[in-house]
């Protein structure tokens, strides 16, 4: 038998190192990953809860926040860390941090920039260690600096901020009011509040709508109650409407994004945890709800940014309580179409895995070479006899 040319090894070599590989490990190509389902990526350099997440150009922002799960009266727990993700490289840098520390601001982004509005920032003289903002910081992400707005008109925490057709509406949950804030002339004007008011309330922008849901409070015979609702926010009539409620979750927290319809239809994605942990999935158009995966950490306070359809879910408490978390979980809606922004994702059972493979093909490389150099020995003493 003739000698294996080094081609033929190399081809053994990449045959036994792919098939070990796939055999013992859970190697998945971005372009192949499959969707509804959840991805591990570098964790913040800063771990805290009741942040602001916004993307901008791609990238991600991870600003503010709390490094205690309730209000606090020691003024190193409330943060001004601004962080920006590329998830493209799976890096965190830590950037220029906010002039105010706070956390439960409004976060929205405009023509480059990003809005911090409101929130709660420390306060020595509160009984309870801090108070409301109005204060409207804007951060420039090409400059890496921080300029200061107009204010909003009323102070306000847990507030939520969405952009449609380059204004920026913010919602105070806890009663109820809408502003509407024109960054090109830096003035806010009142719209119509919602019906009614909450805590725990999220919202997203689909089709120039904005969606907000969660419970609801009212007062019935002077009793103060709570309901389910989701509301739609159409600001051409500046009027809102009701939608299908979606399934009970029992949850302490909860955030939303939207989809663009880039790679998924447009659809309203609400994360739940704390108490458990449930991902819905709002359909505007059918005005019906479905089923996502659940995240796998189970936290509350955290928030959500989305890129391109697949969404991050970052920091948080967790459920039980403890320290503040850094994690940085990355969701990938069902019948997504398009490529990951990271190249792979592979975990440590992957990594065992390729080794393993790695290790056997060389192992049978090298068995290869011995076994036809001793057989060419053979021949070779066969012979001389």
């Amino acid at each position: 038998m003739s000698k294996p040319s080094l081609s033929n090894m190399l081809l053994i070599f990449i045959l036994s190192s792919g098939l070990v590989a796939v055999m013992f490990s859970d190697f998945v190509l971005a372009s192949e990953a499959m969707g509804d389902s959840w991805n591990t990526m570098a964790p913040m350099n800063q771990a805290r809860g009741r942040l602001g997440a916004i993307a901008v150009d791609g990238k991600l922002y991870a600003i503010g926040g709390s490094l205690a799960s309730f209000a606090s009266r020691n003024e190193t727990e409330y943060m001004a860390t601004n962080e920006c993700y590329d998830p493209t490289a799976n890096t965190w840098v830590t950037l220029a941090p906010m002039p105010t520390p706070r956390y439960g601001f409004a976060i929205a982004t405009y023509d480059g920039k990003i809005y911090c509005i409101g929130g709660y920032g420390y306060n020595e003289s509160s009984l309870v260690g801090n108070s409301e903002l109005g204060v409207n910081e804007v951060y420039d992400v090409v400059a890496n600096s921080w300029n200061i707005k107009a204010a909003l008109p009323v102070s306000g925490g847990s507030l939520q901020a969405q952009v449609v057709a380059g204004k920026i509406f913010v919602i105070d949950q806890l009663n109820g009011t809408l502003f509407m804030y024109d960054p090109a002339s830096d003035i806010w004007v009142a719209k119509t509040e919602l019906p009614s008011w909450g805590r725990g309330l999220v919202s997203a922008v689909v089709d120039d709508k904005i969606i907000v849901t969660g419970k609801f409070y009212f007062l019935i015979d002077q009793r103060l109650t709570n309901e389910r609702k989701i509301l739609i926010y159409d600001i051409k009539t500046d009027r809102w409407n009701e939608g299908t409620l979606g399934p009970e979750v029992d949850a302490h927290t909860s955030a939303a994004g939207a989809t663009s319809g880039l790679y998924v239809p447009q659809k309203v994605y609400v994360f739940y945890g704390g108490l458990v942990t449930a991902t819905l999935v709002y359909d505007p158009v059918t005005d019906g709800w479905s089923d996502g995966r659940a995240m796998p950490v189970d936290r509350f306070s955290f928030d959500v940014a989305v890129i391109d359809d697949v969404f991050y879910v970052l920091g948080g408490f967790p459920a039980l309580g403890g320290e503040p978390l850094a994690v940085n979980e990355q969701y990938v809606p069902a019948d997504y179409q398009g490529t990951l922004p990271s190249e792979s994702f592979l975990d440590d059972s992957g990594f065992v895995g390729v080794l393993v493979g790695m290790v056997m093909a060389v192992v049978v490389v090298i068995s290869l070479i011995f076994f036809f150099k001793n057989k060419k020995g053979k021949n070779q003493t066969a012979q001389e006899v």
